[in-house]
């Protein structure tokens, strides 16, 4: 597909990321949001759900070393089996986050924003990507789509009472949490994967707490009948040129094997399979930048009318939109990841769209209609939380395969940047990923100024289901 949105008469029509319900991970922090489980969506590959927050640390905070130096050898054969018991070191219990709607829930997760926080900021310098406790609750709470198991490292002994199918105690908000970890499971499609997420703060670093989170999710994965696990490591920088690096099988983007999350995952046995450039937008673009693109655009997209709005889809709209995101599932550079088409239907936008409000999340689309036969055939989603008005979050953006050509992506990219400045002007930045060897997404992003801020390592791990 020669060219680009930008200077080439054909351009890639996707960009996004994990889950779109939510950020993650980094939505990886951010993991995945719109769309109804992945954050990242339209500018960085990947399933649902996601935030932006989780996508963040994934599993840059973990163990990379410790007391018994277990994570540092590779799991034997191309399926790992994890082991039956959770790895123990002296002075620290794992405990699971009871979904249940009570008190001790608000503590808990007040402890897993803190240590997200404390990740955040050793690494990026800041709290953007970090999921809010009101948010996490219903992502928590709601499995309808997605179900999740999260984890909390705790200092100390484990406490008497309840525990769970795997023998943890249930986290009860008393005691430090240092650590945590987070089992995304796709419930309606993509019953093969689980996605692991694991943070453990800097001061508690490389005394086997890493380890233990991640083994242990890898159990319950495998108690789930899952084959693939995947996660994501977010790093300021890739490899140097003194550097012994870690190329991915895309041939784009290279870690540098020394990296503590590097050795973290290839220890577990994870193999690299993508990376992902994470972008920043600084706002408000200048109209020095923006007028003279959006020229370019509408002049290339004659016959096709824009359409935007906030918040839930309009009703209208459901059907085409399901079928919009259910293309988007696999219409984007995915590598060697094990992710197969979402199914979507109306009532899945709509529970979508009724999730990523309950999330406290203010969501911004715009589509592109052809007028001739009235399909929408373009679109892309800008989101970010209530309570942090400056930070946006790029989620997916798609155009038709049969429509390229006429700088649709650039179009409606640009008509939804106004929407989000008219109606939500304190914003201040919008964070985007977008796999490596999406040079098509990454030249209409790098056009409207968009810069790079960290490389992200997609990785995969093969388990044998019990």
């Amino acid at each position: 597909m020669p060219g680009c949105v930008v200077c080439g008469p054909r351009a890639h029509p996707t960009q996004r990321r994990r889950r779109p319900d939510g950020p993650r991970r980094a939505q990886r922090g951010l993991r995945g949001l719109l769309g109804g489980e992945r954050p990242g969506g339209g500018d960085a590959p990947g399933l649902e759900r996601r935030c932006p927050a989780h996508v963040l640390t994934d599993l840059r905070p973990a163990w990379a070393g410790g007391h018994d130096g277990a994570a540092e050898k590779p799991w034997p054969g191309a399926a790992a089996s994890v082991q039956d018991e959770p790895v123990s070191t002296p002075g620290f219990h794992l405990a699971r986050v009871r979904a249940a709607d009570d008190a001790a829930l608000d503590r808990v997760l007040d402890q897993l924003t803190a240590v997200a926080d404390a990740c955040a900021l050793d690494l990026y310098g800041h709290t953007d990507l970090v999921e809010t406790a009101a948010s996490v609750r219903v992502a928590l709470l709601d499995a309808t789509d997605y179900a999740n198991v999260h984890l909390v490292a705790v200092l100390g002994g484990a406490p008497e009472g309840e525990r769970d199918e795997r023998g943890l105690p249930y986290a009860t908000g008393e005691g430090e949490v240092v650590g945590r970890g987070e089992l995304g499971l796709p419930v309606n499609d993509n019953t093969a994967l689980a996605e692991m997420f694991v943070e453990v703060v800097p001061a508690h670093r490389r005394r086997g707490i890493g380890s233990a989170l991640a083994q242990t999710l890898l159990q319950y994965a495998e108690d789930a009948g899952r084959t693939t696990a995947t996660s994501w490591s977010g790093h300021r920088d890739e490899a140097g040129e003194q550097d012994e690096a870690l190329t991915a099988p895309t041939g784009v983007g290279s870690l540098a094997v020394a990296d503590p999350a590097v050795r973290f995952a290839t220890g577990l046995g994870f193999v690299l399979e993508q990376t992902e450039r994470h972008s920043q937008l600084d706002l408000p673009v200048e109209a020095s930048v923006a007028d003279p693109l959006r020229e370019m655009a509408l002049a290339a997209s004659d016959g096709y009318e824009v359409l935007s709005w906030q918040g839930a889809t309009p009703p209208e709209h459901r059907e085409q939109m399901a079928r919009l995101h259910q293309r988007m599932s696999v219409d984007i550079p995915t590598a060697g990841l094990d992710i197969e088409e979402q199914r979507w239907d109306v009532e899945r936008v709509i529970r979508s769209d009724e999730r990523m409000a309950r999330r406290g999340y203010v969501v911004f689309t715009t589509v592109a209609r052809h007028v001739a036969s009235g399909e929408l055939v373009a679109f892309t989603v800008l989101f970010g939380p209530q309570e942090k008005p400056e930070v946006v979050y790029q989620g997916d953006t798609l155009v038709h395969g049969d429509h390229r050509g006429h700088r649709l992506g650039l179009l409606v990219k640009l008509a939804n940047l106004d929407l989000l400045l008219r109606e939500r002007p304190a914003s201040r930045r919008i964070h985007t990923w977008n796999a490596g060897e999406n040079r098509w997404m990454l030249a209409i992003n790098v056009a409207m100024g968009f810069r790079r801020v960290a490389t992200e390592g997609a990785w995969q791990l093969r388990l044998s289901p019990r």
